[in-house]
């Protein structure tokens, strides 16, 4: 059995990889690997339920983490699903446990308090700047607390958001020198965010896949140092594409305009969350039938109009059949012509891009995964194939295969092993 390292490279897509050439370690990697250029995500396309599923290999009517905020209609900004608890069944950190294998997450979604031996999840605090070692360090394995974590905070680059990616690079490679690891998980957000803030290839996007580079060049460098002959696995791995976002739809407003949402009660009606170019609508209580036909009725008026491009609504029966989506909520919004669903209750309806009170995102994901820019799967080492493969996976094969490639099977994953790029 050999060691495995995935990295995360948070929405690279297909079209990177021809980007990813121009420097120097991605392209030794691309020349000497296992590539699936096109891997089919989950819905909604987001970065908290992808990567879950791609620990469970479940979709998210099993694995339970259906967006990256926790429901909460009292807060325009509620805090995200950070804690593993939120996960309704196994990962391969508990199949690696009972092993007895030695692992290692960091800057993980959904990690926080996860079993791992070597653990610092993503998780920070939204209301201000947070104390990040009281945070992270209350959320960590006890020996990252106690050796590695206050050393490597300065690495934080702090925005609306923290960028963690500099620590996670830090943290693993202290890690790596230091421990012996058999699994070891790594996410890295860069990509994402350039994508968001400059659009879908920029030059920003390409400054990011370079910075990606560096990383890789640092690791890479520290795992042939320990492990001689290059007898190590590594798997690049992301979790969804992004498109457009040419518009932002705040429908609770309309929602309060028509009785329909109650501000400020726990019967609060209806409230629309949203999850990046799709929405969820819940019921504060579903069994009142009269209630839920004017709700409908006043939902299918923003099917109707072109302006608001909402393009489907499904109920919650249909989401169970169609996309193996279950959560507590009633009806599922769909966008695939750049409307990205806001939060909150407060200014106006609708926002159109250069509007002053339009927000930075020109690009978005939530959408239906096979739309647009599709993630990819890299595989590298010892147990892999080398070429360019056009058999169709999902995310949810992703999870079953590490574990095969540690001699472990995780029997509750919908996901199926992706053989044909291994040497068995």
């Amino acid at each position: 059995m050999h060691p495995l390292i995935v990295v995360s490279i948070d929405a690279m897509v297909t079209e990177d990889l021809r980007i990813a050439r121009q420097f120097p370690t991605l392209d030794k990697l691309l020349q000497n690997a296992a590539i699936l250029p096109k891997i089919k995500s989950i819905f909604p396309t987001l970065t908290y339920p992808c990567h879950v599923s791609q620990l469970t290999g479940n979709s998210i009517a099993k694995h339970g983490v259906i967006n990256n905020e926790i429901f909460d209609c009292s807060k325009d900004s509620p805090d995200w699903i950070w804690n593993y608890d939120a996960i309704q069944t196994q990962t391969i950190l508990d199949v690696a446990r009972q092993a007895g294998l030695k692992t290692g997450i960091f800057m993980w979604p959904v990690t926080a308090n996860a079993p791992a031996d070597y653990l610092v999840p993503e998780i920070w605090v939204k209301e201000g700047k947070s104390d990040a070692f009281e945070v992270l360090g209350a959320n960590s394995s006890p020996i990252m607390t106690e050796k590695y974590l206050k050393k490597n905070l300065h690495h934080i680059e702090w925005n609306n958001q923290p960028l963690f990616d500099d620590l996670g690079v830090a943290l693993t490679l202290d890690v790596l020198e230091n421990e012996e690891v058999d699994l070891l998980f790594l996410h890295l957000s860069c990509v994402d965010i350039s994508r968001h803030k400059s659009g879908l290839f920029s030059d920003q996007v390409t400054k990011s896949i370079g910075r990606i580079d560096q990383y890789l060049g640092q690791i890479i460098q520290l795992l042939d140092q320990k492990y001689s002959d290059g007898e190590y696995n590594l798997v690049l791995i992301s979790d969804h594409g992004h498109r457009k976002v040419y518009r932002q739809l705040n429908l609770n407003v309309d929602l309060r305009e028509h009785g329909l949402y109650r501000e400020g009660t726990e019967d609060y009606g209806a409230y629309i969350s949203g999850a990046g170019l799709a929405a969820f609508v819940n019921l504060s209580n579903s069994e009142d039938a009269e209630f839920k036909d004017a709700l409908e009725k006043q939902l299918y008026q923003y099917l109707s109009e072109p302006r608001f491009g909402v393009d489907h609504l499904y109920t919650l029966e249909e989401c169970r059949e169609l996309f193996d989506l279950d959560g507590d909520f009633s009806y599922c919004l769909i966008s695939d012509t750049g409307t990205a669903f806001k939060n909150g209750a407060k200014g106006r309806i609708l926002r159109v891009m250069g509007d002053p009170d339009f927000e930075y995102a020109s690009t978005g994901h939530g959408h239906l995964p096979e739309l647009g820019i599709q993630p990819v799967f890299v595989g590298v080492g010892p147990s892999f194939q080398n070429g360019i493969y056009d058999t169709e996976h999902s995310i949810l094969d992703e999870a079953p295969t590490f574990a095969h490639l540690l001699n472990l099977t995780l029997p509750y994953a919908e996901g199926r092993v992706m053989t044909e790029l291994l040497r068995l």
